[in-house]
């Protein structure tokens, strides 16, 4: 398996948050591109231990943990339970709107940019990412030099 991540978010996170993000936002994008796992204005993604560990062999489940609780901590990711089952302990984990930003800042390409509102559709200044509006900023048009 082929885990990659982005320099200037492993310069700012670490590279093991930086794996760890890049494998939720891959997930979350293709959420939004099949429109699923959408709950509380965003979209999703789930794993259980076992399958981070599998997922991550060179980190310990105790090292993928510390580092998405770090994340958490820090306000890049949000935990939530969204199991259909009381008795399943699957974690769900969502891109907070501080997280979209960095990404996004960082060169990152989300689905959710490139799809527009239906109320945002008309003026095309405005990109739905999962629930939440980003204003894009609108250039200057510079009158042609006569």
């Amino acid at each position: 398996m082929t885990h990659c991540f982005d320099d200037k978010v492993a310069t700012k996170l670490g590279v093991e948050a930086a794996c760890v993000l890049h494998n939720f936002a891959f997930w979350i994008n293709k959420n939004i591109a099949d429109n699923h796992n959408y709950f509380e204005g965003r979209y999703w993604t789930y794993n259980t231990r076992e399958a981070l560990s599998k997922l991550f062999p060179y980190m310990s489940q105790s090292k993928i943990y510390r580092v998405i609780g770090k994340l958490e901590e820090e306000g890049y990711l949000l935990k939530g339970n969204f199991n259909k089952s009381g008795i399943d302990r699957t974690t769900w984990y969502a891109l907070t709107d501080k997280c979209i930003k960095f990404l996004f800042e960082c060169g990152y390409t989300l689905i959710g940019l490139s799809l527009y509102t239906s109320d945002a559709a008309d003026e095309r200044s405005s990109v739905d990412l999962g629930g939440r509006r980003i204003i894009k900023k609108k250039k200057k048009k510079t009158p042609p030099s006569e």
